[in-house]
């Protein structure tokens, strides 16, 4: 199965602590969607969180991100990570681009119930930056990220 990240977990040191197993194939890139800030609840609480990382249709735009291969056990391990069953984050099934002629359906997870925009922490800016330099994502989307940490 292959995972789709793009974003604190750009930082591949996040991903080893938590899915150790986990195997990187490639930078990718899904047409037609960014990623977004936003503030969220989840579905068995009504407490307003902020900086939350998802996925939102953008026609003309560009999601970067990593592709990982995982297994079903750490699909499972990153679903209670995220908490999907108390509806923080809710898995979405995409087709993404390795920029060598290689696309991969893959699963990412994106907050489940965005509430408006809302400013990530600086230390989740820092390791979304660390992972788009290595990575070598484009420098604007770098530029653009570091825009938002500050």
């Amino acid at each position: 199965m292959f995972l789709f990240i793009y974003c604190e977990w750009l930082d591949s040191d996040l991903v080893k602590k938590s899915l150790p197993d986990a195997k990187l194939v490639s930078k990718a890139t899904v047409e037609g969607h960014r990623v977004a800030f936003s503030s969220f609840t989840e579905d068995v609480s009504d407490e307003m969180m902020h900086g939350g990382c998802h996925i939102e249709e953008a026609p003309g735009k560009i999601l970067y991100g990593v592709l990982y291969e995982i297994s079903d056990e750490e699909l499972a391990k990153l679903d209670k990570l995220t908490r999907v069953e108390q509806g923080r984050y809710e898995k979405k099934y995409l087709t993404v681009d390795d920029g060598k002629g290689r696309s991969y359906n893959a699963v990412a997870h994106s907050i489940k119930n965005p509430k408006g925009k809302s400013r990530p922490s600086r230390e989740y800016m820092e390791h979304m930056i660390k992972g788009a330099k290595a990575h070598g994502f484009p420098k604007p989307y770098i530029e653009w990220l570091e825009k938002l940490r500050s």
